[in-house]
């Protein structure tokens, strides 16, 4: 057996605070083996030096029991810990994705009308007017104007993630 699994065991026994069968087992498991009996009186000699350490400050006290390390309340502090870590992140990547999908359909890409009644729309990024295939060195500048250039004359699809789309779907009467 490994002494770190035990070792807890061993500080047990030193304290005297093992249930009987389990104080039997470190005796049997000590006699067995050396190393996991001199951790033992190492163990037995630092509980010693604590309990006079103890009984020097306070000399109207008995023999003062040594409390036992609080192994569960630590672990079960830790878990907590890992879990409103975990729920703080996923609540702050669902706002995040709920900010994002809100903030997508609410600036859908509509024609400016009064630009295009006077007559005075802006330029594209690029003035050209070649086809994207006449461009023969892909990733120059002027194939990225032509790219954009195109996309830009696109005409606007709806979106099929509008806020007033998602509403109907959930709205009790269906619309």
């Amino acid at each position: 057996m490994d002494l770190q699994k035990i070792e807890p065991l061993l500080i047990d026994y030193a304290l005297d605070v093992a249930p009987p069968e389990v104080m039997a087992l470190v005796e049997a498991y000590v006699e067995k083996d050396a190393v996991a009996g001199a951790q033992l009186v190492q163990w037995q000699s630092v509980v010693g030096l604590a309990r006079r350490a103890i009984l020097n400050r306070n000399s109207t006290l008995a023999l003062a029991a040594i409390p036992v390390f609080p192994r569960r309340r630590l672990q079960t502090a830790q878990r907590r810990t890992r879990m409103r870590k975990g729920a703080t992140w996923a609540a702050a990547l669902a706002a995040c994705l709920t900010l994002g999908f809100f903030a997508g359909s609410q600036t859908q890409r509509q024609p400016n009308a009064t630009a295009a009644a006077s007559g005075n729309q802006k330029p594209a990024l690029g003035t050209a007017e070649r086809p994207i295939a006449a461009v023969r060195n892909f990733g120059s500048l002027a194939w990225r104007r032509a790219m954009v250039q195109q996309i830009a004359d696109r005409p606007e699809q709806p979106s099929n993630y509008a806020l007033k789309d998602l509403m109907i779907l959930y709205h009790p009467t269906g619309g």
